[in-house]
């Protein structure tokens, strides 16, 4: 079974050190990394300075829009030609201090669905900051969509960001598979913590 094992950044960057893994080419053929940063914080850097077709370097916050939106503004957003506005935020702290946020877009989505796609036979590695919510989120997708990866033991899918679980499964039914109903996408909302419900037809 292929694995798709999810770290934080501390974590993965010390497993690439210790593997030898200081560029892109030094990874084996079977092993695909999608690396997520944070688009506010320009000191987290990649491990992989340089990408190669089995590397994904992507920025985004870990932010959730759609816990205020309905499921139509999903479909606004991907119809608008000026999507970002929809996902592009400005968060004041206690401070004042302004700092300017940014969600998974549809484009960004899309990004990691097909390099997930085109990477089928590989084992991938997937990082965020803290290993949580994001790259959890990629982790949710993949697991509700193919189930047959072996996930991280040390590191369960607890508290994904559904924002970008919901993205991915969107992206993937519009571009791979129109059997991936529309229910698939809606909330519970009877549940208290908005789970998904996952169904296939």
């Amino acid at each position: 079974m292929k694995k798709f094992y999810c770290y934080s950044k501390c974590i993965f960057d010390m497993l690439m050190e210790k593997a030898g893994f200081f560029d892109s080419e030094d990874l084996p053929h079977n092993v695909a990394i999608i690396s997520i940063g944070a688009h506010w914080n320009e000191q987290e850097d990649h491990w992989f300075k340089t990408t190669n077709d089995r590397v994904l370097n992507i920025d985004f916050d870990d932010v959730s829009p759609d816990l205020w939106w309905h499921d139509d503004m999903y479909d606004k957003a991907m119809n608008d030609s000026n999507q970002n506005k929809y996902f592009d935020y400005s968060y004041v702290n206690s401070c004042g201090k302004i700092t300017e946020l940014h969600a998974l877009n549809y484009n960004q989505a899309y990004t990691i669905v097909k390099f997930i796609e085109d990477h089928r036979d590989c084992d991938f590695y997937i990082h965020c900051s803290a290993g949580i919510s994001r790259s959890q989120g990629v982790v949710r997708y993949v697991l509700d969509t193919y189930g047959d990866y072996e996930t991280n033991p040390d590191n369960p899918c607890i508290c994904p960001n559904m924002h970008v679980t919901r993205m991915l499964k969107r992206v993937y039914r519009e571009k791979y598979n129109s059997a991936f109903t529309d229910e698939s996408c809606k909330w519970d909302c009877n549940y208290k913590f908005k789970k998904r419900i996952i169904r296939y037809v």
